[in-house]
């Protein structure tokens, strides 16, 4: 768009002007040849041409005024000059002159501002319509993503529910972890099993990057909005991004009753989608038909699973545990010399299980001493060979001189058989 020039600025450039218009009209009065050119006239047209309107009327005035002086300076009358229509011709011309150069160049830069108007109107519309087109592409990708993901993820989902048919419901948490982190695509899943139907939730199975940070059980009267939406059977989402809480959460139904819920801590702000709202909820409906199978299994079978009078699994119920990704060490007491009162433990660091006479009473109560140094995701049984052995889930090396410190507190020792 032309930008106008001040007033003032284009009022002295006018005002130079006709100083030079002045001293052109009295050099071409001496000139022969140049005697019958209007010089006025000629400055009347320079100057609305170039300024426009505004400038070509005052241009004019001053023709006019100019005129008028010469007509004084060489003694004729005035007064001839309004009673004589002839006289009128050059006032005329003047105006006409100053008035339609002054209209022809504001309407070409009238034209001009319009095309610039338009231009930039149009470059407005061809941003629009490509960020348009790009936001198109996105959403047509995906959808196209998400057409693929649930296409393939349903399939999965099936064919890994057919695998989750396990009487271990810690086995059926862990592997389906892995299903909600390969569909929901985060890395913070965990399961909880509710103890008792109460509002204390017990730890189950976590993804690997949670397993350090998250508290072997959770309190569900401490995030009344959590406890409210579990008690109400219905999907869970964070939408206030309270870091006390998780981002979504859903329970896990037997009948009308929440035994457990489903939960993801970390998602991209784009995973707070119906889709993905959608998606978990099927998930997590696919999979507790399993998990309440297991835990049923497990709660009407527990004095088969467990030794007499402990919470230690029997070796055929530890075996059906070791499926999961767990880290296993033998537990045993440090070695005694003969004079110490060890009795029927005296194995010199090996702790087995004496099924004489039902089991010895002080062996028991040792295990269950072990059990209960354990945290929620951590199994105690009997190995392969008849020795008592822990089980621990998502414990790597660098965590396992710590639960080494916390057995040896206890009197036992910890020797890892992976």
């Amino acid at each position: 768009m032309r930008k106008r020039q001040p007033l003032l600025f284009e009022t002295l450039q006018n005002r130079g002007l006709f100083l030079l218009m002045l001293l052109l009209t009295g050099w071409t009065a001496d000139w022969n040849d140049l005697r019958y050119m209007d010089v006025r006239l000629l400055y009347v047209v320079i100057v609305a041409i170039s300024f426009g309107m505004r400038q070509g009327l005052l241009a004019t005035v001053l023709a006019i005024a100019s005129y008028v002086a010469a007509l004084l300076h060489a003694q004729i009358d005035i007064s001839y000059v309004f009673y004589s229509v002839e006289s009128w011709i050059p006032f005329i011309l003047y105006g006409v002159a100053g008035a339609f150069g002054g209209y022809w160049s504001d309407k070409k830069y009238d034209d001009y501002d319009s095309l610039a108007d338009q231009y930039r109107e149009q470059g407005e519309r061809y941003d629009f319509l490509k960020e348009l087109y790009r936001e198109v592409v996105d959403v047509k990708n995906q959808l196209q993503r998400q057409i693929v993901v649930s296409r393939d993820s349903l399939g999965r989902l099936y064919s890994i529910t057919e695998e989750l048919q396990s009487p271990s419901p810690r086995t059926v948490c862990v592997k389906t972890i892995g299903v909600m982190e390969d569909i929901m695509e985060c890395e913070s899943a965990a399961l909880y099993i509710h103890q008792d139907g109460g509002n204390f939730g017990r730890l189950m199975a976590c993804s690997q990057g949670l397993s350090s940070t998250l508290a072997p059980s959770v309190d569900l009267e401490k995030r009344p909005k959590l406890q409210e939406a579990m008690e109400r059977r219905e999907l869970y989402v964070n939408t206030e991004l309270d870091p006390d809480h998780p981002a979504m959460a859903m329970p896990i139904c037997d009948g009308e009753t929440a035994i457990g819920m489903a939960v993801l801590y970390q998602l991209d702000p784009q995973q707070y989608t119906v889709y993905y709202k959608n998606l978990f909820q099927t998930l997590t409906r696919m999979i507790q038909d399993n998990l309440i199978r297991a835990v049923r299994y497990q709660q009407q079978n527990w004095e088969k699973l467990t030794l007499p009078g402990t919470l230690v699994l029997t070796k055929e119920a530890f075996a059906q545990e070791l499926h999961c990704p767990v880290s296993v060490a033998r537990v045993g007491l440090p070695p005694r010399t003969p004079e110490g009162t060890r009795g029927s433990l005296q194995g010199w660091g090996m702790l087995s299980w004496e099924p004489q006479g039902g089991g010895d009473q002080s062996t028991a109560a040792l295990y269950n001493r072990a059990a209960s140094l354990l945290r929620g995701t951590d199994l105690l049984g009997i190995g392969e060979n008849g020795d008592l052995q822990a089980a621990f889930l998502y414990v790597g090396p660098s965590r396992r001189p710590v639960l080494e410190e916390r057995f040896s507190r206890s009197g036992f020792t910890l020797t890892w058989l992976d």
